[in-house]
């Protein structure tokens, strides 16, 4: 689940190989948010009326392994369509978008934590050995993304109900992430507000998407 980028391939997407390599990774991420929606919504109806909190932990160990597969996926999709580079600002949102969704969608603790620990385990080792002069700036933001994170999986009915806090919470998320990728790839204030603004965007179309999937699956249970 390696997340590097090279933030100079930003203008590939203008091209015509990088506008179809684009519609490839979108096609693919909305069978990954199919795929998630639909497994949550199937567990939300076997633990129905079950209390039993181990059968309970191995679904959301299951999906936690699902996102973890996702993650993978996406990676070496995105190596394959760019001859082994997987380094972009769109790799990088759409593993982020991911992430928060499954958050969102699965509602459990397992992919909380994944949540917390992914920029640890993508960057830790090298902001301990290679980059200690921002070591005080990283852990700084793993708290600051441990903590909006936490807020998320408490308040998830609220964030939903509000388009305007939506926006802000994917907001706050993509600009701390930023600034944990930022020491080991930096690029200008300009080109952060860019990538946020695409992030939001991206995480706002995934959103209503998975909105009418779940509500296909309501009517059709309501019909039989």
């Amino acid at each position: 689940m390696s997340m590097t980028y090279n933030f100079d391939s930003f203008q590939s997407l203008l091209s015509v190989d990088g506008n179809i390599n684009a519609i490839i990774i979108g096609l693919i991420t909305v069978g990954i948010v199919t795929i998630i929606t639909l497994m949550a919504y199937s567990f939300e109806n076997l633990l129905q009326g079950n209390s039993n909190s181990t059968y309970r932990f191995f679904l959301q160990l299951i999906e936690g392994i699902v996102l973890a597969i996702s993650m993978i996926l996406v990676q070496h999709i995105f190596k394959a369509l760019n001859s082994g580079d997987a380094r972009n600002w769109f790799y990088a949102t759409t593993q982020l978008t991911i992430l928060l969704y499954s958050l969102y969608t699965m509602q459990n603790r397992v992919i909380e934590i994944m949540n917390i620990i992914a920029p640890v385990y993508i960057f830790g080792y090298r902001a301990v050995t290679g980059y200690n002069n921002y070591l005080i700036l990283f852990s700084i933001s793993i708290i600051l993304l441990a903590l909006i994170v936490i807020y998320i999986y408490h308040n998830l009915e609220k964030i939903l109900s509000s388009n305007l806090r939506f926006i802000i919470v994917q907001a706050i998320y993509g600009v701390i992430w930023w600034v944990i990728i930022w020491p080991f790839h930096k690029f200008t204030l300009y080109y952060t507000f860019n990538m946020v603004i695409g992030f939001v965007i991206y995480m706002s179309i995934i959103r209503y998407l998975a909105r009418w999937i779940r509500n296909s699956f309501d009517k059709y249970n309501n019909l039989t």
